[in-house]
C-alpha cells in the first residue's frame, strides 16, 4: 500500500500536522502490518543539536499512528476516539532513527485493539512496547460533521530545536509538573472540534509526572511506563492546565 493509498483510506491522519512537522514516515504499510520510521528531526528530539529522539515523540507518534492502523484494517475512514495509552519503556533510546512496528488491529463489537513495538533497527533489543484501545464511531468531542480536508498550512518551525518547542512544552531542564499547554494550529489532532491531538495530550501528562518524580526523587529518577486514560476531548479553544500529584509512593 502506498502514501496515496493512506491519503485515500485517511486524509487527515496521513497528512496531519503530526506527521508534516515531526517528519516521520510510513513503510511496510498494509492491513496485516505497519511500519513507521521517526528521524531525528528539529521537531522530534531531547534538545538543540541532538540526535536522540525524545520519548516524548514516541508517546505522541504513537497514539497517532495506532489510529491509522484501524482506519486500514477497516478498509475505510471512520470516526475513532481514543480510550487508553499504555506506553512501556525498556532500555533508553540512542542516537539515530526510531521504528514503531504495530500488529494487526483486532474489534471487538465497536472496540479496536492495537499493540506494538519500538526497536531501533534491530527488533531483537525493542525499546518500548505500546498498546492502546479506540471507540470506533465516536467522534472526538461529541461532535458530528465531515472529515475535514488535510490543513493547507505550511510547515513553521522557527524557533523550534526539540519536540518540547515543537509541541508548547516545557523545556528540557525547565520541566516542572505544574504548567499550562497552550493551543497551537500544529498540535491539534481533531481540527473538526477542534482539539488537541490525543498525543500531544499525552506528551503533556509525561512531561508533568516525570517532572514531579524528578522534584521527589531527583534527576535519577525515570518513568517506566505511561498508563494514559482519555476522558473527553481537549478543546483546543483554551489551554490545557496540566498538574501533578503522588497518588501512593513506594519506598526503593
Amino acid at each position: 500500500m502506498t502514501h496515496l493509498d493512506l491519503r485515500d483510506i485517511s486524509p487527515e491522519h496521513a497528512e496531519s500536522e503530526l506527521v508534516r512537522h515531526i517528519g516521520f514516515t510510513y513503510e511496510d504499510v498494509s492491513s496485516d502490518s505497519f511500519r513507521v520510521r521517526i528521524i531525528p528531526s528539529v521537531a522530534a528530539v531531547t534538545g538543540s543539536g541532538s540526535k536522540v529522539i525524545d520519548r516524548r515523540t514516541l508517546v505522541a507518534v504513537s497514539d497517532h499512528v495506532m489510529g491509522l492502523a484501524i482506519h486500514l484494517a477497516l478498509g475505510q475512514k471512520a470516526p475513532l476516539a481514543t480510550i487508553d495509552l499504555n506506553f512501556g519503556h525498556m532500555r533508553p533510546l540512542e542516537a539515530g532513527d526510531v521504528f514503531i512496528r504495530l500488529n494487526r488491529p483486532t474489534t471487538v463489537s465497536r472496540i479496536a485493539f492495537v499493540s506494538g513495538t519500538v526497536d531501533q533497527g534491530d527488533t531483537s533489543l525493542p525499546a518500548g512496547s505500546v498498546t492502546s484501545r479506540f471507540l470506533i464511531g465516536a467522534w472526538p468531542g461529541g461532535t458530528v460533521s465531515e472529515f475535514p480536508p488535510p490543513a493547507d498550512m505550511d510547515v513553521y518551525l522557527e524557533g523550534v530545536d526539540s519536540f518540547a518547542a515543537f509541541a508548547g512544552l516545557p523545556a528540557a531542564g525547565a520541566a516542572t509538573n505544574d504548567f499550562d499547554l497552550q493551543p497551537h494550529p500544529r498540535t491539534i489532532g481533531a481540527r473538526s472540534v477542534p482539539a488537541f491531538h490525543g498525543g500531544i495530550v499525552a506528551a503533556g501528562l509525561a512531561t508533568s509526572a516525570a517532572a514531579l518524580a524528578e522534584k521527589e526523587r531527583g534527576s535519577a529518577a525515570l518513568l517506566r511506563s505511561e498508563a494514559i486514560n482519555y476522558l473527553r476531548a481537549a478543546f483546543a479553544t483554551t489551554s490545557i492546565q496540566y498538574r501533578s500529584e503522588i497518588i501512593q509512593a513506594v519506598a526503593t
